[in-house]
């Protein structure tokens, strides 16, 4: 396992950060959009994230149940301290695929941030390096607490090393 970090000053300046806050809860970037979840999007996302052949192996394999899902939004939205979790689209609205931030220890300094593009198709177009800049710079603006964000990548994840250093 390697451990990747990044702060405020390592993020990249061309994050179009004037434009994060639009409404509605998105994030527009140049080919996404970063959004909250809303209840009508947890049937499409529960087949997606339970369709075990479109994992890579550097995702686990972890099945949950639509009811599941339907009670954590309730609760929470995917929107916690300890925890967030957006979609990303393209900008016609269909999936993409998700970015996550959460609290893996007391001794790592800020949280760990998980990414993934859902369909193979949509893999090595700069979905995910889209993403999680934005993201970032999403995490370092509405949270002036986070002083940088960790990111854990095994070794032989070549894809993910990259695109967590062109993130910065």
């Amino acid at each position: 396992m390697m451990r990747v970090a990044g702060n405020r000053r390592s993020l990249s300046p061309g994050v179009p950060l004037l434009r994060l806050f639009c409404q509605k809860k998105m994030i527009h970037g140049k080919t996404i959009i970063l959004r909250a979840f809303k209840e009508s999007d947890l049937e499409g996302y529960s087949e997606i994230t339970n369709d075990l052949s479109s994992l890579t192996s550097y995702w686990p394999a972890f099945l949950q149940s639509e009811p599941n899902l339907r009670k954590e939004f309730s609760e929470s939205g995917f929107l916690k301290d300890d925890y967030k979790i957006l979609l990303v689209t393209d900008k016609e609205g269909n999936f993409i695929g998700e970015v996550t931030s959460f609290k893996t220890s007391p001794n790592i300094q800020g949280p760990e941030v998980a990414y993934r593009i859902f369909r193979e198709e949509n893999r090595r177009k700069g979905y995910a390096t889209e993403a999680l800049k934005l993201f970032s710079a999403y995490l370092f603006r509405s949270e002036a607490n986070i002083l940088r964000l960790t990111a854990m990548i095994r070794t032989d994840n070549a894809a993910s090393i990259s695109l967590v250093r062109k993130c910065g």
